[in-house]
């Protein structure tokens, strides 16, 4: 006996989805992961622009210098920029 259901709009037959459908299923994969990514990138874009706030008080600087300091500590110390930034949030110094 062959059952058959829907999955998301699609049928299947026998409980295994057709090609449509696992194409549909790898697509919705893929945008979740790009949801993921996205709202990684936004949470550390807040913590750069805060950590970039912090050297803009504390040095006197415009926005553009405080970035190119932060982006010029991450070579420099060969450190990702926004594990970087958490360290500036925290003292309020960048590390030398």
């Amino acid at each position: 006996m062959t059952t058959s259901v829907t999955l998301g709009g699609h049928e299947a037959i026998g409980g295994e989805p057709t090609a449509q459908a696992g194409s549909l299923a790898d697509r919705v994969a893929e945008l979740e992961g790009a949801n993921e990514n996205l709202c990684r990138a936004l949470e550390h874009s807040r913590d750069i622009g805060v950590a970039m706030g912090v050297l803009m008080s504390s040095r006197q600087v415009s926005r553009d210098e405080a970035f190119d300091l932060l982006r010029e500590a991450s070579m420099r110390t060969n450190r990702k920029l926004h594990l970087l930034v958490l360290d500036v949030i925290k003292t309020g110094v960048l590390p030398r």
